[in-house]
């Protein structure tokens, strides 16, 4: 269960974006955020039903020790 001020839910987290390093996320879009040893960045998605009411969200998220401690928002519906 996600904490009450994550954003995304943990709940969305997908799959861990193989093809993006910490290092990289954190030069494209997570400036202010040091990155630390075992940073991962995941990919999120909103449940199925969000999308099919035009409130789908997906993106990325740099998760740390299980938690997200930074997202963007790449596509909306």
């Amino acid at each position: 269960m996600s904490e009450p001020d994550t954003w995304p839910p943990v709940e969305w987290l997908v799959e861990p974006a193989e093809d993006i390093t910490a290092e990289e996320y954190s030069a494209w879009y997570a400036m202010t955020v040091v990155i630390q040893e075992g940073d991962v960045v995941w990919r999120f998605s909103s449940p199925p039903d969000s999308w099919k009411y035009l409130a789908g969200r997906a993106g990325f998220a740099l998760v740390r020790d299980e938690k997200i401690v930074h997202s963007v928002t790449r596509i909306l519906s």
